[in-house]
């Protein structure tokens, strides 16, 4: 018999670090607000102290009307260890039918509480690609091991955001023979159709990503030395830890005029309007949210090949970071000028929809959509 969401909706805890302007949070928020849309009971627990400080994206929750809970920031043992405290009752106290959890690696601790409190549906998503567990220090390479065998053990779902992301997380054979579903990260098509055309022969260029070591913000900054000449400009979206130290060297490479830096911002659809051509030079990318946004935006995408191929909806030209600041200025520059034309493939970009991702969730979930 099936049930009736309406009169007994499945209870669904989703945990993440915290509602920041990154991909998983955008992922978290567009999760949530998708499942209580579909009659789910939906709550939220963030790993962050209740100091009263809001989160970029806390206020979409609240208009949701979904509860949000604070354990504890992770900074240290004894954090940690009241995270897992304050989990294991909010789990029990709401008996949930299902966590899913979205902490990388951390997943094992939290997965490994849920199951002590009794939950049924355990789930570990997935969000990056994880680094060899034989590499780092020895202290890391223990943490790698340790996180990866709680997720094998308390995990009873595991999903990734990518292919790469599947691998590096779970192991290939995990992936080959089924035990691992690839769900790609969805985005409200709609709200990032290309109004018009007008922009699309601009010099402006649009960065959207944390300005932190990962998305490489210094070759983007060498990308922009080499075009110079050539006028363009490009609109920097995010913040971070490296913020002061971009600023500095964007005076001292005389790019002041060239380079606006906008920090985080809430109306990425409209600013993706304005330009001509998405820049992406991550150095790791679990998938990259905004790059399908981009896509969505009708702009052609120049990424490093470090992204998964399954971003591609047909405008993104792949180039590797072992290539010259120079070969991407002239790449983006060809692309700009019409000697490289992209084409969107729209029924791809359709299976990145909210809605998809929401219906993939559900299934995984065992319950029917």
């Amino acid at each position: 018999m099936m049930r009736d969401y309406k009169k007994n909706p499945p209870k669904v805890c989703i945990i993440c670090h915290g509602l920041g302007s990154g991909g998983i949070e955008s992922f978290v928020v567009s999760l949530a607000t998708g499942l209580k849309k579909k009659m789910f009971d939906v709550k939220l627990v963030m790993a962050l102290d209740d100091n009263g400080i809001s989160q970029f994206r806390e206020q979409e929750i609240e208009e949701a009307g979904i509860e949000m809970f604070r354990t504890s920031d992770l900074g240290s043992v004894t954090r940690c260890f009241k995270h897992m405290v304050k989990l294991y009752r909010y789990l029990k106290s709401n008996k949930f039918d299902i966590v899913h959890s979205n902490m990388n690696m951390f997943n094992g601790i939290n997965l490994a509480v849920a199951w002590f409190a009794g939950v049924t549906v355990r789930v570990a998503h997935a969000h990056a690609v994880e680094s060899e567990r034989r590499s780092g220090s020895i202290a890391r390479r223990v943490y790698k091991t340790a996180m990866h065998l709680l997720i094998l053990f308390f995990a009873n779902k595991k999903c990734a955001v990518s292919l790469p992301a599947a691998e590096s997380s779970y192991g290939k054979n995990a992936v080959k023979t089924g035990k691992v579903l690839v769900i790609n990260n969805g985005i409200d098509i709609r709200k990032f159709a290309k109004v018009n055309e007008k922009n699309y022969l601009s010099k402006s260029l649009i960065t959207v990503g944390r300005l932190v070591a990962i998305k490489n913000p210094e070759f983007i900054i060498q990308i922009m030395s080499a075009l110079k000449e050539k006028k363009y400009t490009l609109i920097w979206v995010g913040s971070g830890e490296l913020e002061e130290k971009i600023h500095s060297d964007i005076e001292k490479k005389g790019l002041t005029n060239s380079i606006t830096m906008l920090g985080a911002r809430k109306d990425i659809d409209r600013l993706l309007q304005t330009a001509s051509v998405f820049l992406l030079p991550s150095i790791s990318e679990g998938l990259s949210i905004a790059t399908l946004e981009a896509q969505a935006a009708g702009l052609p995408c120049v990424i490093s090949d470090t992204v998964p191929q399954e971003v591609d909806c047909g405008l993104c030209t792949f180039l590797s970071l072992d290539e010259s600041p120079d070969v991407w200025a002239e790449k983006i520059d060809s692309i700009v000028t019409g000697r490289t034309v992209k084409k969107l493939d729209a029924d791809k970009l359709q299976k990145f929809s909210v809605d998809y991702m929401v219906e993939q969730v559900i299934e995984m979930y065992g319950l029917p959509c």
